[in-house]
């Protein structure tokens, strides 16, 4: 009697496996096994059951990690006459929620949605002079933790005010809650290298999208209504020097770390459309 191995199993039982694999990363490592199966499962087979892994990625952020994100780009749409904003929101929120298995064509058509706007130029609207004002506070002050120059402290005390708090360069920053500052910094680099990144030819275009320069004036939104409660600012200094109250200072790292995944993302998105 002949046992029959796994590589001797006949085509039509091969494609029945594949389209029962569980998510796309094992659709993509079961199509890339070997040469029989690459010739056998075609792109377009592949494409109608799964997402590609690009795909899934983007897909996986914009429905469950940031759906927040979802919605502020869909909201770009909203001042079109012709939009489709609210429709839109909806397909998202109950046709592609997590937990919904929504098949990859709907996945698909969701992340489309993106497309058209990708493809506007629409110039920036002339902003509030607070909104502006606020833009600029969150401009200067990212590169300013970013190297470091920024206290902390555990309690925020009645003797603490902008009026009172003063730098002193003989302090070494470093000898104080060195855990926190650590990461405090970390994230702010981080933030930096996206915010701020190094001129490129290939990032060109996104760093001058419509998406880009959008997504920074919210999220600059996001982080400045969380400074208030979080940093002490030294008004009478001209360089100001923060201070961050350690047990009040988690919804700005939560959104300095969100800002990070949108901004990288919002690139990922762009680079995926080719920028059209």
């Amino acid at each position: 009697m002949t046992l029959t191995t796994f590589a001797s199993l006949p085509p039509e039982l091969l494609l029945e496996i594949f389209v029962l694999i569980d998510g796309p990363l094992d659709a993509a490592s079961f199509r890339n096994l070997n040469r029989k199966h690459r010739h056998l499962i075609s792109e377009d087979f592949s494409k109608k059951h799964f997402l590609t892994l690009k795909e899934a990625d983007l897909f996986k952020f914009y429905s469950e990690v940031e759906f927040d994100a979802t919605i502020r780009l869909l909201e770009l749409e909203y001042r079109d006459p012709d939009s489709t904003f609210e429709s839109d929101l909806d397909f998202w929120a109950e046709d592609l929620q997590p937990g919904r298995n929504a098949p990859p064509s709907l996945r698909r058509q969701g992340l489309d949605m993106f497309r058209r706007i990708l493809q506007r130029s629409t110039k920036p609207e002339p902003k509030d002079e607070e909104i502006a004002q606020l833009d600029r506070e969150v401009f200067e002050l990212i590169p300013i933790i970013a190297r470091g120059q920024f206290y902390c402290t555990a309690e925020h005390t009645e003797e603490m005010s902008d009026r009172d708090w003063k730098f002193d360069p003989s302090v070494d920053l470093q000898e104080q809650y060195v855990d926190s500052r650590n990461y405090i910094q970390q994230l702010f680099q981080e933030l930096e290298s996206l915010w701020f990144p190094e001129p490129s030819k290939s990032l060109d275009l996104f760093l001058n999208s419509y998406i880009r320069r959008e997504t920074i004036d919210d999220l600059c939104c996001s982080i400045s209504c969380q400074i208030p409660d979080t940093t002490l600012i030294a008004a009478d200094n001209p360089y100001p020097v923060p201070c961050f109250v350690l047990s009040e200072v988690d919804g700005l790292l939560k959104a300095v770390k969100s800002a990070t995944r949108i901004l990288r993302y919002t690139e990922r998105l762009f680079q995926f459309y080719g920028g059209t």
